[in-house]
């Protein structure tokens, strides 16, 4: 190890710059190596969704980083995942994208601390035929589709070491599911209408209801408003009424989640992890997800466009000359006219699967 003197004041500065540029070399302190760890994780915007987490979540996840460095263990994500693309089709390099984002993640977090990351992605297949009530079959059959296909992937790009799928399939049946988020819906939905009726009114009786089923917190206008703004894009031509029944469905399914304990983390974590999204922030949630980061699914010195990977279509857009290739996303309401469809097929002896890589010349 290499040992750095300087009676400069600002020499621990220094050190720690210099630290970054060539991990594993110098000699620092454990706090040292923390400040660096939380520096790869919180990343640089190229890679982080919006800003830095505020000064309060950053000292909620200093304490899971500590908490396990001082076991030398691997930091623990989770990592919620949609259940299906909105065209009912496979992964694509969408998924491609957000996973080498965590592999990313965990080669910078591996060059100060060895034991690195741990990331369970919690695939939401099990609970998509509650939320999407009105065509569960399809939902059925496009997250069995998309939840084999991804896990797959992960087999195929050699990161399963680190990265470990959480279907929710592997954690209950749908008939459980349903019955608790049924039992959840019967106690938030009237919460929720009488919440937006009265403009933001608090109804103490519906919310001791919607208490009583698993729900913690009253509801947050703004979040409630920033989510039904999302479905009016996603659902034109549905009336506020179904709208407002499936964010209920939603609030539901989450809080169902809880009550049988099919968050995706494992026991021995003990609630001691750092959540992971690749969706915006929701204003209005700040508080109820302390310590959580926000990433892109593709770096922003690639594309300025963010669409959770599930939500994207995942395209190549190929150089003018034809000499490279680099992903894009599209939401797939607005496809590019000129998109070619082509497919790759993933194999490497043992498992096989297949990747939409549609392209632009």
């Amino acid at each position: 190890m290499l040992n750095i003197r300087s009676a400069d004041p600002h020499a621990a500065l220094f050190t720690k710059a210099l630290a970054g540029e060539f991990p594993g070399v110098l000699k620092l302190e454990q706090c040292e190596i923390l400040d660096l760890i939380t520096a790869e994780i919180i990343a640089t915007k190229n890679y982080r969704l919006g800003p830095a987490p505020s000064p309060e979540s950053l000292v909620e996840i200093r304490k899971v980083l500590k908490h396990y460095m001082e076991r030398h263990l691997p930091i623990p994500f989770m990592v919620p995942w949609g259940s299906e693309k909105p065209d009912g089709t496979g992964v694509d390099l969408a998924e491609v994208a957000a996973l080498k984002m965590l592999r990313c993640l965990n080669n910078r977090v591996k060059a100060h601390y060895a034991p690195g990351i741990v990331a369970n992605i919690r695939l939401e297949d099990v609970s998509a035929p509650h939320l999407f009530y009105w065509r569960r079959d399809d939902a059925r059959r496009e997250a069995e589709l998309y939840t084999r296909g991804f896990i797959e992937l992960v087999g195929l790009l050699g990161i399963g070491e680190f990265v470990k799928p959480r279907p929710e399939s592997a954690m209950v049946t749908e008939e459980q599911f349903n019955k608790e988020a049924d039992l959840v819906l019967a106690g938030v939905e009237p919460y929720l209408n009488a919440f937006m009726a009265s403009g933001g009114g608090h109804q103490v009786s519906l919310f001791m209801q919607a208490s009583e089923v698993g729900m913690k917190g009253e509801l947050n206008m703004t979040a409630v408003e920033g989510y039904l703004a999302q479905y009016d894009k996603m659902y034109q031509g549905k009336d506020r009424s179904f709208k407002l029944h499936l964010l209920a469905r939603y609030y539901a399914a989450a809080v169902a989640r809880s009550n049988l304990k099919i968050r995706g983390d494992e026991k021995h974590w003990e609630g001691m992890f750092i959540d992971l999204s690749f969706v915006p922030q929701m204003r209005g949630t700040e508080q109820q997800f302390s310590r959580r980061i926000y990433y892109r699914t593709v770096p922003a010195n690639i594309t300025s466009n963010h669409i959770a990977p599930w939500r994207a279509k995942g395209y190549f857009q190929l150089s003018e000359d034809g000499a490279s290739a680099c992903i894009k996303l599209a939401p797939h309401n607005n496809l590019p006219e000129e998109l070619i469809s082509h497919v790759l097929e993933f194999d490497n002896g043992e498992l096989k699967t297949e990747v939409g890589a549609d392209y632009v010349l």
